[in-house]
């Protein structure tokens, strides 16, 4: 098989339909699950310490922990199929890919950490502290 002809086997996969919504997924899922937990645990707080189920709160963070992780693996996916080296400067749908799939990594990576940050308060001293 030819370089040209691998390259084409390459791009194909990400350059459209499934392959293009994955490397997108890999970008976007982490900051929807952050600004997920965000919103949801901050409007839960009144009622989960009203009614005494604090762990909801938690359970959130769980969920939004789990598809940030999703976004992660996503990502991890699309950077093996148009393959691991980093990208360069040619600007063709392989190096795209791959510019996309690092950068999926990496911002899953910070939002994982970044939820995990909003939850460790919950654990230390609660989410009704002061209700």
């Amino acid at each position: 098989m030819s370089e040209t002809e691998e390259k084409t086997v390459e791009e194909e996969p990400l350059s459209e339909g499934r392959g293009l919504l994955a490397l997108w997924g890999g970008i976007l899922i982490a900051p929807a699950a952050y600004f997920f937990q965000l919103f949801v645990a901050y409007g839960m707080v009144n009622w989960v310490c009203r009614n005494g189920y604090s762990f909801l709160i938690t359970l959130v963070t769980i969920i939004a922990l789990s598809l940030s992780a999703f976004g992660a693996y996503l990502a991890w996916g699309c950077w093996k199929r148009v393959g691991t080296e980093y990208a360069d400067d040619k600007g063709d749908a392989v190096n795209r890919s791959r510019f996309m799939a690092v950068s999926g990594l990496i911002l899953s990576a910070l939002f994982f950490v970044s939820i995990l940050a909003q939850e460790i308060p919950n654990w230390i001293v609660g989410a009704c502290v002061g209700r």
